[in-house]
């Protein structure tokens, strides 16, 4: 028995922090699903197919494959050099360093995944929607309605530069991972892996507690308002139309967190790089409520999420790394 818990303890030993809080996530989503069961009092078939869906998504399975299926050859080929042992000349090829390349990267396979889940699961495990709060204080905080006073700087040029940066957001931290992992800024890179799964772990607990669909859905209607109107008339949002289909995604801001993350990183890395990217991170920020996607307060949550993300993984990779010199040396 104590043979066991100590091969257990070596092997999650060798388990990297993001790796741990998905398998964390998958346990704690799981019960999840039995917490409906159990509250309902239906068995498994007949439940709403976007939750056991969730878990055969076609984001959610790769990055649970990831996890596992390339986490282990790579443990089992550094536990076996450390002792030694030849290892076989397959395993001595391309292939190898293939699958630690792919293990590195599989943060942001990770994220999607815990997204593709929790956007299913949240509209049940919580089905009171926050928007007529949230678009209350942005109206209290403002007098006006921030999402409607902003369009006064509409125009073709500037909108088309705001929906590419929106979009950056797919782009941009891929991008710095690539460059700091080509320039071998090891702690850089691993600190920006680990702070964009914890951002998005923090993101959907906020989705959780707070689920908000989003200017864009419920406020729809103030558009038909004349200009004046529409910008200081209370916001009351209209639920009619919004379907379990549709996103709680608004609270925190991860566009607005993980720009910041990238920034920060960017801005440890190379200077002169931060500041080419600015505008763009700027520009994508200002997007989110531009198109209406988010509420103002949305952004500072974001912006609170990603410090305590990047704190958080700091300290935990700082705490890591004599722990994995020990556990290499052996």
């Amino acid at each position: 028995m104590n043979g066991l818990k100590k091969r257990l303890k070596r092997i999650f030993g060798l388990l990297r922090p993001e790796e741990i809080i998905f398998l964390v996530f998958l346990f704690f989503a799981f019960l999840a699903v039995h917490y409906i069961h159990g509250l309902h009092g239906l068995r498994y078939s007949y439940l709403p197919r976007k939750i056991w869906g969730a878990f055969t998504t076609v984001w959610f399975l790769p990055a649970l494959l990831i996890v596992l299926a390339v986490w282990i050859p790579s443990a089992v080929l550094k536990q076996k050099d450390r002792q030694g042992a030849r290892l076989p000349r397959i395993l001595q090829t391309s292939a190898a360093e293939t699958l630690m390349v792919i293990r590195d990267f599989s943060s942001f396979i990770i994220c999607i995944g815990l997204y593709s889940v929790m956007r299913n699961l949240v509209p049940v495990l919580n089905p009171h929607d926050a928007d007529a709060v949230i678009a209350g204080i942005d109206f209290s905080l403002f007098g006006v309605n921030p999402f409607i006073w902003i369009r006064q700087f509409a125009s073709p040029g500037l909108t088309r530069f705001l929906e590419f940066s929106y979009f950056s957001y797919f782009y941009t931290s891929p991008l710095l991972a690539a460059a700091l992992y080509l320039q071998e800024k090891k702690d850089l890179f691993r600190n920006l892996m680990l702070s964009i799964v914890i951002c998005s772990v923090i993101g959907n607990i906020g989705y959780l507690l707070v689920p908000v669909v989003g200017p864009q859905y419920v406020l729809r209607h103030m558009y038909g308002l004349s200009w004046e109107m529409a910008l200081r008339t209370f916001p009351v949002p209209n639920f009619a139309k919004v379907t379990l289909n549709v996103s709680r995604d608004c609270f925190p801001s991860l566009h607005t967190a993980w720009t910041i993350i990238t920034f920060y990183y960017c801005w440890k890395w190379k200077k002169i790089a931060a500041l080419m990217y600015l505008p763009v991170a700027l520009g994508l920020i200002t997007a989110t409520v531009y198109l209406a996607i988010h509420y103002f307060i949305d952004l500072p949550a974001g912006a609170v999420t990603a410090a305590a993300a990047i704190l958080i993984a700091e300290k935990i990779n700082m705490k890591q790394r004599p722990i994995k010199e020990n556990l290499e040396g052996r």
